[in-house]
């Protein structure tokens, strides 16, 4: 019977790739890989750890822990011995669930904004917001964002992050999302929302993909209406300027005319 390793994993999970992505620095002459966003936590594609059998691993340090069943499509709760084992291991069943299930979307819908800080790999230093529910903080926060890999709790600035995250944001920055493109985020989800289009003046339809996006993105057509109705697009604010400067500079030159 054809017994499954994590060597072979390795080895196979390697022989997919045409191309590494590295943040200049080797593992025996192997890449150092960084895999997209759903898969940060684990090393081989996810399909494959799933198919492992649970593993208690060694040691006494004895915690409880979650494996998924693929017959049964579900995780299971397990006690881990604290050492060794192998990746079909969560700490709960949403991220076991998240990780595995074919059905996730729909039993634990991708929220990253429930995900804690992760500051991913590499050298760089960007500065980056993510939404603080962990400590029960319910605010966004600055941290340094290395440049590769981290999760989906990651925002640009901290108007992206509240419009997207907080249940005040409408009061602490209205509006001002309405007139942001339509983001269909960066994960592999299918949740349809609606977007303001400000240059058609009405709310419209569009997949989501569960993570990332901007705050002009509401679970129905009704918020979406309530919040964006009205607003006008960046054209009409400027023509609107250039109305009020030019009129301005045509009364003034002709007071000018009447006091010579």
């Amino acid at each position: 019977m054809f017994k499954l390793t994590s060597k072979i994993l390795k080895l196979y999970f390697r022989s997919l790739l045409t191309s590494c992505s590295y943040c200049d620095l080797q593992v025996n002459n192997d890449c150092l890989l960084f895999l997209p966003m759903v898969f940060t936590t684990h090393l081989i594609p996810r399909k494959y750890f799933c198919l492992l059998p649970p593993d208690v691993g060694q040691g006494t340090s004895f915690t409880f822990a979650v494996h998924y069943d693929v017959n049964k499509d579900q995780c299971t709760p397990f006690l881990y011995n604290g050492q060794g084992g192998n990746a079909n291991r969560f700490e709960n069943e949403r991220e076991c669930m998240r990780n595995c299930s074919p059905n996730a979307e729909n039993i634990y819908p991708m929220d990253g904004c429930t995900l804690e800080k992760a500051e991913g790999e590499c050298n760089g230093k960007y500065l980056r917001y993510y939404y603080d529910s962990i400590d029960k903080k319910y605010q966004c926060s600055p941290f340094i964002y290395k440049g590769e890999g981290g999760n989906a709790n990651r925002f640009e600035n901290e108007a992206e992050c509240m419009r997207n995250c907080s249940p005040n944001a409408e009061n602490i920055y209205p509006m001002d999302a309405c007139l942001l493109k339509r983001t269909e985020g960066g994960c592999n989800g299918n949740c349809v929302k609606y977007y303001y289009d400000s240059r058609d003046e009405k709310c419209k339809e569009f997949i989501w993909t569960g993570c990332f996006g901007n705050g002009n993105r509401f679970h129905d057509y009704n918020s979406c209406n309530s919040t964006c109705s009205g607003v006008k697009g960046k054209n009409s604010h400027t023509h609107l300027s250039f109305t009020v400067t030019f009129t301005l500079a045509v009364v003034k030159q002709s007071k000018k005319k009447k006091n010579p």
